[in-house]
């Protein structure tokens, strides 16, 4: 007794081979991923070094600031002794 399953051959092979292209597939998804991973760490490696060089600079422009407003201070301070000693040594008085 022949019974008919309603089913081709052709659509039996479909759905066996149905998993194994789903695996395939899964492969290249995980090859895909694993490439944007790596890249992307590569990526970050790269901004860590760069944000190292700019807390660098920042540190360095920051000293360079404080250096630069102490010899400010030091020749304003050199300035108001001239000044002071100028006006005392030609008998002027300031005008205001």
């Amino acid at each position: 007794m022949k019974t008919s399953l309603g089913i081709t051959q052709k659509q039996l092979d479909t759905r066996a081979a149905a998993p194994q292209v789903r695996e395939v597939r899964g492969e290249r998804t995980t090859s895909r991923l694993a490439s944007a991973q790596e890249q992307t760490a590569g990526q970050v490696a790269a901004m860590q070094t760069d944000v190292g060089g700019v807390r660098t600079d920042v540190v360095k422009t920051q000293s360079d600031l404080v250096d630069t407003n102490n010899q400010m201070t030091s020749m304003k301070g050199d300035l108001n002794s001239h000044s002071t000693l100028i006006g005392a040594d030609c008998g002027c008085r300031a005008v205001g």
